[in-house]
């Protein structure tokens, strides 16, 4: 039981770490009075241009959003019959994370703030490890298989 606790109080401190580092980030300077903005320079014509397109930057409102629904869901919607996470839950979470632009770490913190939440743990250290590492590795396969 203590080696499940502490294990647990890990997991809790990265996942609350990495969401505290981005909440607590830079302070904002005061605003100082905008300079007057200069004119670009027109595009030639006949020239193509290079310019990639923007990729949307990943939003911590999105982040915030899909851990919101994950908290609020009922543990039969996210884990399955086997006491793994649910392979429609990942499809759903999957896709939102692609949607709100996450990738590969946003879509860990989402599926790791379901396991720890709604993981069926029994209080044996034996059998919650072997649950632990189960849905660990199925969380490493979901990721491998976005990212």
């Amino acid at each position: 039981m203590k080696l499940f606790k502490s294990t647990l109080a890990i997991a809790a401190l990265f996942t609350i770490g990495s969401v505290s580092a981005y909440v607590a980030g830079a302070k904002k300077a005061p605003a100082k009075k905008a300079a007057p903005a200069k004119k670009a320079p027109a595009p030639r014509r006949g020239t193509k241009s290079t310019v990639a397109p923007v990729q949307p930057a990943p939003s911590a409102s999105g982040f915030q959003q899909l851990r919101a629904q994950v908290l609020g869901m009922r543990q039969a919607d996210v884990i399955d019959s086997t006491k793994k996470l649910s392979n429609q839950f990942i499809g759903q979470m999957s896709q939102a994370a692609a949607d709100a632009g996450l990738g590969a770490v946003g879509m860990r913190a989402i599926l790791e703030t379901a396991r720890d939440k709604f993981a069926p743990f029994t209080g044996n250290d034996t059998t919650d490890l072997q649950l632990l590492m189960t849905i660990n590795k199925q969380i490493d396969d979901s990721v491998t298989r976005l990212g």
